[in-house]
């Protein structure tokens, strides 16, 4: 975390940040699970010893660490931070700048709605965005039933819709994005970004 040094550990900080933000923001493999409960005890007392703790207070912290770490499985296989992470899953593993994944998504939660902006009839909860077939199938369910503009086919502005949030979900080309944050900026509804993306991209 940008500005935040990493010698600074508490009870309360480990608990946010393996029960909210790794579960979230942070796709672990197989191996980085394993190894992550002797990692982040090394860490905590570590950062314990740098910050000079008097004894109270840093066995206090290694004894809420097992509480804590007992809790982060069902955190992190929990199904809805399943879907939060599959929005960074492609992310190269060294992206780990959280200001940065935080960007990237914000801008694919406009390229591909969350759960909770999600208004389609049949709109599943629970999908792999990181696949591209899912979030075409979702963009269908969000986007297949709307009202084209005069002169254009259902099938016309869906498409056009679809391409809007595969050239969001890239961020390519950039001038997308920074037209749908504009778009935001002045009210405009997530649903409705994409709407008026397309249109500017077949002129209508």
């Amino acid at each position: 975390v940008p500005g935040t040094p990493p010698t600074r550990v508490g009870p309360l900080r480990l608990a946010h940040v393996l029960l909210g933000y790794v579960p979230t923001m942070v796709e672990l493999t197989p191996a980085q699970r394993r190894g992550m409960p002797d990692a982040v005890s090394a860490w905590a007392s570590w950062a314990a010893d740098i910050q000079e703790l008097d004894a109270a207070a840093a066995d206090h912290l290694r004894s809420q660490l097992p509480t804590v770490l007992a809790r982060f499985d069902a955190a992190y296989d929990d199904p809805d931070n399943v879907q939060h992470r599959s929005y960074l899953r492609d992310l190269p593993a060294t992206a780990t700048d959280a200001t940065a994944r935080a960007a990237v998504l914000a801008r694919r939660s406009i390229a591909v709605p969350t759960p909770d902006a999600r208004t389609g009839d049949s709109a599943r909860r629970l999908i792999d965005v990181a696949d591209p077939a899912e979030r075409r199938a979702l963009i269908r369910d969000e986007y297949g039933d709307c009202d084209p503009p005069e002169g254009m086919s259902p099938a016309a502005v869906l498409n056009a819709v679809m391409q809007a949030s595969d050239q969001l979900w890239h961020d390519d080309p950039p001038q997308v994005w920074q037209t749908a944050r504009q778009l935001l900026a002045e009210g405009v509804s997530q649903h409705e970004v994409l709407h008026e993306l397309a249109r500017a991209a077949t002129g209508q």
